[in-house]
């Protein structure tokens, strides 16, 4: 059965257990493999992320562990093409 790797949890530190849930159970259900890449933000790499143009707000849900960055794993590495980028 599928699960979530160290790194996944690792990045889920401080998010909405709702959300880690939700997450431990679509890794289950999904034909596709994936990584949690980030969860809970500290304002300042909000900040930084809206400077550079990957985040376009300082009110993310991310700031409250109540959002979720993933990314498809295939063939044992990331794929960041849509259509297989989410975000939760």
């Amino acid at each position: 059965m599928p699960k979530l790797g160290q790194i996944s949890y690792n990045n889920l530190r401080g998010v909405n257990p709702l959300l880690i849930q939700l997450v431990e159970r679509a890794i289950i259900d999904t034909p596709i493999d994936f990584r949690v890449t980030e969860g809970l933000r500290t304002i300042s790499r909000q900040k930084y992320l809206v400077s550079i143009g990957a985040s376009k707000t300082l009110d993310s849900k991310h700031l409250t562990g109540d959002a979720i960055d993933i990314v498809p794993w295939i063939d044992h590495a990331p794929v960041y093409k849509w259509p297989l980028i989410y975000t939760l």
